[in-house]
């Protein structure tokens, strides 16, 4: 599908608040109203004149909770 015509939801993960290089772990994102669709996930990056810190992802990991029986 394309970007400018696909249905967007955005997801809240946890982000850097300081100016280093330093990397973040974002936590976990409950994916779970999404379980049986087919998904893509995309990553916006957003700057302006007055603010253009920039950001890497150093991976991105998706998988089916453990589960305890």
């Amino acid at each position: 599908g394309s970007v400018t015509t696909s249905t967007w939801d955005t997801l809240t993960v946890g982000w850097a608040t300081g100016s280093d290089w330093t990397f973040v772990d974002s936590g976990e994102t409950d994916l779970s109203a999404y379980a049986g669709q087919t998904v893509r996930l995309a990553f916006k990056y957003v700057s302006d004149s007055t603010c253009a810190a920039t950001w890497e992802i150093s991976s991105a990991v998706v998988k089916e909770p453990d589960t305890e029986e």
